[in-house]
């Protein structure tokens, strides 16, 4: 934000598949999961949804709370990093979006710098046992902002070149996420970037006490979860093999053929390919322990399907 009022930053935030995992399990009818931002989302210096799972470059840990001030956010929480900025700033109302606190990278402080420019991703996985029937998103940030879920960008909000578009730290700006969820893993990206150091107008370069960074989001998602035999959805192999250590997945066969379903797909590494279970694939893509999976058509192979057992 200008340096008349409080300034603004940029901010990323990936809700990323590879940490932070959310999972619920037993629900009725019309099931809604709430998020936050806090120490629970785990910060990262690129995008990890665009990089293997679990092999993502340069995790940072788990993110921190911050304040601009004492007094900025006017409801600073206990344990957050404050800034000691001389600005004001960070006054969104939270009211829709209980429990969310401003947060930044791990291993900051007032006096870290250069503070400008700084960009960093958010990250958690969401896992919906079932049918996904609605979702929204608010985020305010100091300077910009990026919202994808599952890869998809939402909405941006902010900037990093024009001031007077800067300052989304105020007030709460939501986007409906329900076109962009699925059964199973959900992976919610924020990315965010701090503003140049002219926007304090105060130094160059800059501590992150004279240009402040922070970001504040949340949300819920809403399902309908499956009953006893029913369908959850699909499941992401090359994932589930990535996270066992292997580097993807590969097919013995093609797709479509006799039996091509049955004794097909293998995780790959640099040591040959590697059998694995489709149950135990479903457990982890639905985190679930009652689950069974079920090819729909034999002679396709990527039919595939997890029950809720």
């Amino acid at each position: 934000m200008r340096k008349t009022v409080p300034r603004f930053f940029v901010i990323v935030l990936a809700l990323a598949a590879a940490v932070g995992i959310v999972s619920v399990g037993t629900a009725s009818a019309g099931t809604t999961v709430p998020f936050a931002s806090g120490t629970d989302w785990t910060a990262f210096t690129a995008d990890p949804g665009t990089t293997p799972f679990l092999q993502t470059p340069n995790v940072l840990g788990q993110a921190q709370l911050v304040c601009m001030s004492a007094v900025a956010p006017p409801s600073c929480p206990s344990g957050a990093t404050i800034y000691d900025s001389p600005f004001y700033g960070w006054t969104a109302d939270l009211t829709a979006i209980p429990g969310a606190n401003w947060i930044w990278r791990p291993g900051i402080d007032g006096t870290s710098a250069p503070a400008d420019l700084a960009d960093y991703f958010f990250s958690k996985t969401i896992i919906l046992d079932g049918t996904p029937v609605g979702g929204t998103i608010y985020v305010a940030v100091d300077d910009y902002a990026s919202v994808r879920v599952n890869q998809q960008v939402v909405g941006t909000l902010g900037s990093t070149g024009d001031a007077s578009q800067a300052g989304k730290h105020t007030y709460l700006t939501s986007y409906d996420i329900s076109g962009y969820l699925r059964p199973g893993r959900n992976v919610v990206t924020v990315e965010a970037q701090n503003g140049p150091w002219y926007f304090s107008g105060l130094c160059n370069p800059c501590s992150y006490a004279l240009n402040p960074a922070g970001v504040v989001f949340g949300g819920s998602m809403s399902f309908t979860p499956a009953g006893p035999q029913e369908q959850l959805g699909g499941l992401d192999l090359n994932e589930y093999c990535q996270s066992l250590g292997y580097t993807g997945v590969v097919q013995t066969k093609p797709r479509l053929g006799f039996a091509a379903a049955i004794d097909n797909w293998r995780c790959v590494s640099n040591d040959g390919r590697h059998p694995f279970s489709m149950e135990q694939a479903c457990k982890w893509e639905y985190d679930l322990r009652a689950v069974e999976a079920r090819f729909l058509d034999r002679d396709d192979a990527y039919s595939w399907k997890c029950f809720k057992a």
